[in-house]
């Protein structure tokens, strides 16, 4: 009887060691990441962000469009004396330009203001109240003192083109120079973009008003404006 040779013993292998896992890291919120990051301006040294050249700066193309309400005053004399029609009103002004040198504008612009008002003066059975208008328009100066701030001042000198409206009247209009003074503080809402207030002055001397057909309607102003109001400039 044959013996068989016992069966070798298997061992198995040990186990192999698994390093333990990281828990993954937590993901930042929007807010946290936004709160993270430096604000990206041009004064930020060294900058967060890269930004155009003009950035945060008063050069190149200029848009300036500034809505106001203002105290206007149509003063003179009339046909039967002293005349006017004065009062709180509405106005605007529109400019474009360019800029030679930092913070140096030179452009043109345009303004308007209208009124309607009681009319002082009038003739005899002609309605209480009549509507005065003044439409100027010429170039323009606006300087910031400092390329990068918001403080400005500029002046304008033009013509403008006045006029009289009443409904027991001929539609009278004339024509003088104006000069128009301004200025104001713009807060930066973007690299190009700025809000600001400002306050603008304006005045033309005595001039004749004319009716439709050339003839003299009487009455001869001379007009003066204050106002303030918000300005949008793109510069």
């Amino acid at each position: 009887m044959q013996m068989e040779a016992p069966a070798e013993r298997v061992v198995a292998p040990p186990p192999v060691a698994v390093p333990p896992q990281a828990a993954p890291a937590p993901v930042p919120t929007r807010a946290a990441y936004e709160e993270a990051l430096p604000a990206c301006d041009q004064s930020a040294t060294p900058s967060p962000c890269e930004q155009p050249s003009d950035a945060y700066r008063h050069d190149g193309f200029y848009f300036r469009l500034m809505n106001e309400a203002q105290y206007l005053a149509f003063l003179g004399e009339g046909r039967n004396g002293d005349a006017s029609v004065k009062g709180l009103s509405s106005g605007g002004m529109i400019a474009l330009g360019g800029t030679p040198v930092p913070g140096l504008v030179i452009g043109g612009m345009m303004s308007t203001a209208t009124l309607r008002g009681s009319f002082n003066g009038r003739p005899s059975g002609s309605e209480t109240n009549a509507t005065v208008s003044r439409l100027m328009f010429g170039p323009f100066v606006d300087w910031f003192p400092d390329p990068n701030g918001g403080w400005h001042v500029g002046a304008s000198l033009g013509f403008a083109g006045i006029t009289l409206t009443d409904s027991s009247l001929d539609d009278a209009v004339g024509a003088a120079f104006s000069a128009k003074i301004f200025g104001g503080y713009d807060w930066w809402i973007g690299p190009q973009w700025s809000l600001g207030i400002g306050a603008a002055f304006t005045a033309t001397p005595s001039t004749s008003l004319v009716v439709d057909d050339g003839d003299k309607s009487g009455y001869r102003f001379y007009t003066l404006s204050a106002g303030l109001g918000g300005t949008l400039t793109l510069h």
